[in-house]
Order: structure tokens, then sequence, then C-alpha cells
């Protein structure tokens, strides 16, 4: 079992905040801070086959998202795990569970998760607060929602997805 003083205590709460308000922008907000949240030579990688590198990657990659059009999302995080590799370093481990369907709410008919995922991010602090340097999710489940299903389940990029479901 782990001992947390006052000083790792502050920095777990730091990075865990970081972690919910990086996902409340994303169902909020459109995404439209993302790329402040990853640092310069950062790694998204959505899946096995979805990887973005940098700042204009994570960009790219939710810009990508927003030409499917009105999309409402939640990503729900459970089993969050901080464990501190340096004062400035942390590794972060989570389930997200993510419900997702094209429109806006309330959104009607959907039978479950989107997907369920486990994310694996390494956080760094930097002299702008706490960057993800890299963030992972393997898919564990994946859900029947159509777009969703063709890029992680079929391995198609977001814009194929997009046009084989027009």
């Amino acid at each position: 079992m782990r001992t947390i003083d006052h000083d790792a205590a502050r920095r777990l709460v730091e990075i865990q905040q970081f972690v919910y308000d990086f996902w409340h922008d994303v169902d909020t907000n459109g995404a439209a801070n993302a790329p402040s949240y990853f640092s310069k030579d950062c790694r998204l990688a959505v899946s096995a086959q979805l990887e973005y590198s940098g700042q204009d990657g994570v960009k790219r990659f939710y810009s990508e998202r927003a030409t499917r059009g009105t999309r409402t999302t939640h990503h729900l995080i459970s089993n969050l795990r901080i464990v501190p590799e340096r004062e400035n370093l942390a590794t972060v481990n989570f389930i997200i569970v993510n419900f997702a369907a094209d429109g806006r709410p309330p959104i009607q008919g959907l039978t479950g998760p989107a997907v369920i995922s486990r994310v694996e991010a390494v956080c760094l602090l930097g002299d702008s607060g706490w960057q993800f340097e890299s963030l992972s999710a393997t898919p564990l489940f994946i859900g029947s929602e159509p777009y969703t299903r063709s890029v992680l389940a079929d391995g198609k990029s977001l814009v194929e997805a997009k046009s084989d479901l027009d």
C-alpha cells in the first residue's frame, strides 16, 4: 500500500482534475482546447490503428472527428490510478466508458456505450501545468454505434468512416 504525503496528495489531485478537465472539454466544448492538454511532441493513440503525433496531430484528430457533424458524447472515467514516477511525471491508468451518437441530445434508442477502453497516459508537468506526453486507448468492448464501430472494429480512418456512413 502506498503512503502519500501532503505534496504527493496535491499532485495526485492536480493530475486527477487535469484528466477530468480534458474529457470535460471534449464532451462540452467539441475538444476546442484539446491540443493545449498535450505536449508539443505528444502521442495520441485512439486505437492500435489510429495514432497521431504532436499537438498538430491532436488538432487533426479532433478536426476530422468534427467533420462528422453534430455529435453527442459523454466520457465516464472509472478506476483512475495515478502512479507518480517523479515530481513532474506520472503514469495514469483508467477505464473510459464513451457514450456517443450523431445528433443533438437527448439521444434516443441508445442501447449502450459506443466503446469501453483501457487508457494509459503519461503526464508531464511543464511551465504551463500538466500535459499528456502520451495517451493511448485500447478498446475492450465496442458497441453498435456505427461510426465508432467503423473506426475501432473495422480499422477505418475517421474520414473513411464518415464517407461510408454518409
